[in-house]
């Protein structure tokens, strides 16, 4: 049986975590939710579930969340999940199967006939355009993937940039990347519509910078 842990960065989500932990102990032995800064009950929450919890005494950013949880996990493969319940625990096996011989498995949304709120297809659609014949993934913003630590560089991004960083060091490394196609579920994500177009709009304003700046910075990987 393959060991693995299940990190899950969080931010303000004490309504979403419940059940997804729920769901995903059921799956993964070793969780990891990293509470990063949050003004709602997302630590005690995830303590109340059982699992682990790191905290952050202020909102530091996706990207720092994970490496916070990396920093504290002992196993060489890890799986990330986001924590707004648009993912399903059930599918993480999908995920260690291609591990076997991949270093880095990325969740596929579009492989399947399923709503995606217009603003996350347009600019992932955008971003995979710029990049999919260098990385040959269709979904480089999906947040649902797993990789071996040991194969991968050191992450430094702090902020939503670190799914593209993930992505684009793999390329850089030489790494065998693949794709699952995964289920999502938007329609229980409970959010704020107005801030979270507002709020995704400047993420992926800096995603298509972070972008192009790669694309720019490494013309000797693609000759």
């Amino acid at each position: 049986m393959m060991e693995y842990t299940l990190i899950i960065p969080a931010y303000n989500e004490e309504r979403n975590l419940p059940s997804l932990l729920r769901a995903a102990r059921r799956i993964a032995k070793r969780i990891i939710v990293v509470d990063d800064g949050s003004t709602d009950r997302t630590s005690e929450v995830a303590r109340e579930v059982g699992v682990t919890v790191v905290e952050h005494k202020r909102n530091f950013g996706k990207g720092c969340a994970v490496i916070s949880a990396l920093n504290k996990c002992r196993t060489d493969f890890v799986v990330l999940m986001d924590a707004d319940g648009q993912h399903l625990p059930s599918e993480i096996p999908l995920f260690l199967k291609k591990l076997r011989k991949c270093d880095v498995v990325i969740g596929n949304r579009f492989a399947r006939k399923q709503h995606i709120p217009f603003h996350r297809w347009l600019a992932n659609k955008i971003i995979a355009l710029l990049t999919k014949s260098r990385t040959g993934v269709n979904d480089p913003l999906c947040g649902f993937r797993a990789f071996r630590r040991k194969s991968l560089p050191e992450l430094k991004e702090q902020g939503f940039n670190i799914e593209l960083e993930i992505l684009f060091k793999a390329v850089e490394s030489r790494l065998t990347i693949c794709e699952v196609p995964i289920t999502v579920k938007y329609n229980g994500v409970r959010k704020s519509k107005t801030a979270g177009l507002l709020r995704g709009a400047a993420v992926y304003a800096k995603l298509l910078l972070y972008t192009l700046n790669w694309l720019l910075s490494k013309p000797h990987l693609f000759k």
